[in-house]
């Protein structure tokens, strides 16, 4: 049934029981620990998040004149994006709805850049693994690129050496995961830049899951590749700030080298009787309360936060790795890297299990290939509950085998 526009307003606290009872179903966060996103980044990021975004909800992003703050908490915002992807100086970050529009104006910028470096190309084509975002299929359906999706490795990874032999005369880009979403695993950074740059291509790498995990992790002494600018031939990266920044919904980044790079993705139109119109990103007017929230949760859990943050993510992880060898029937798919853990089974149906999860409340997602549970940690999560998940996995995966747990789901829906 349509609803209609009430003759009269309602009292907000009316509303506001309506809106606590649409929630009654909602997954409760700690639930969520291991499923692909929590609701609540821990009780006081989420009250920091909630005020900052209170005092700049009715502030927008487009007015020199009218809106200043909104402007500088944004560029204070940006500054600490580059320093945390130790950007040179020269370089340019952009502040996005999301890790799609971050992905959509990496491949235009790299489209618009080949058109002017490269007259007569013809339609471009981008090369990434099968495991790669369908937010660049998206691009490339809207900008009229090709996309080339090459499988990975047994390893998770894509394989430089097929990315090679793939290149051909209208190839324009390569793009690295750090990590892809479905598998978790880190691509070879470093070679595939150096490989782009042999033949004069953009190199893009999509941290949108662990751009704001990886380089903690590093801080807390944790071995893995850097994911940043320090990478020679690193063009540009995409890294979401909703992800493991731990700000609400809503907020993304792409960040280039070059700030003159910019200019690729931007849309400039000047003979509108208003004035010129001019944006980095797809959105013209844009509200500051996600920005202002991402203002308020960086600075207040600082370098020392994200680094506590991503050792939990860490120990969680371990943990997990651990408890899930020792079930029988059970193995990692490969070794977690970046807050994703990924896990399967070569006797059980797999589908069978995360339904079981899911039916004892701890929702969870399988892949459709490989077939394979999927796990996104959170780092407010805790050891406690990892042991909990082990037991009622352990408790499944024998009712699984025992034919008392059948799976209920037959299609895997991501959005």
């Amino acid at each position: 049934m349509r609803r209609s526009l009430p003759e009269k307003g309602i009292h907000f606290k009316v509303l506001e029981r309506e809106l606590m009872a649409a929630r009654a179903d909602d997954l409760p966060w700690d639930r969520g620990t291991f499923y692909t996103y929590w609701p609540d980044p821990g009780d006081n990021t989420a009250l920091v998040a909630k005020e900052a975004m209170a005092l700049m909800g009715q502030q927008r992003v487009i007015s020199r004149k009218g809106n200043p703050s909104a402007l500088r908490i944004e560029r204070d915002v940006q500054d600490m994006v580059l320093g945390i992807f130790q950007a040179p100086d020269g370089a340019a970050c952009t502040l996005t709805a999301g890790g799609t529009e971050s992905n959509y104006l990496a491949v235009l910028a790299a489209r618009e850049w080949a058109r002017a470096a490269r007259p007569g190309l013809g339609r471009p084509n981008i090369i990434l693994g099968r495991a790669s975002h369908p937010s660049f299929d998206k691009a490339g359906h809207a900008l009229d690129v090709e996309i080339v999706r090459i499988d990975e490795g047994p390893d998770g990874r894509l394989d430089p050496a097929k990315v090679a032999a793939t290149i051909d005369g209208r190839t324009i880009m390569l793009v690295g995961n750090a990590p892809s979403f479905p598998l978790g695993r880190i691509d070879a950074l470093d070679q595939f830049a150096a490989l782009a740059a042999r033949h004069n291509l953009w190199f893009h790498v999509d941290a949108c899951v662990g751009g704001f995990l990886i380089p903690f992790l590093r801080r807390a002494g944790i071995k893995g590749q850097a994911v940043d600018f320090t990478v020679p031939g690193v063009r540009s990266i995409s890294a979401d700030l909703h992800k493991y920044g731990l700000t609400p919904t809503g907020l993304s980044t792409l960040t280039v080298r070059d700030a003159r790079d910019q200019d690729h993705h931007r849309f400039v139109f000047t003979d509108w009787p208003a004035g010129e119109y001019a944006t980095p990103s797809f959105a013209g007017s844009r509200n500051a309360s996600t920005i202002a929230a991402a203002w308020a949760v960086m600075r207040n859990l600082g370098l020392a936060g994200y680094v506590a943050k991503a050792k939990a993510v860490a120990a969680q992880a371990e943990a997990l790795a651990r408890g899930i060898e020792q079930i029988p029937g059970l193995r990692l798919l490969n070794e977690s890297e970046a807050g994703i853990l990924v896990y399967t089974s070569d006797e059980l149906d797999v589908p069978a299990i995360g339904d079981g999860m899911t039916e004892r409340g701890f929702p969870s997602r399988w892949l459709k290939g490989p077939i394979a549970i999927h796990l996104m940690i959170s780092p407010n999560g805790d050891l406690e509950t990892v042991a909990t998940y082990l037991d009622v996995l352990a408790e499944v995966t024998q009712a699984v085998r025992a034919g008392t747990v059948k799976r209920r789901t037959e299609k895997q829906v991501y959005a």
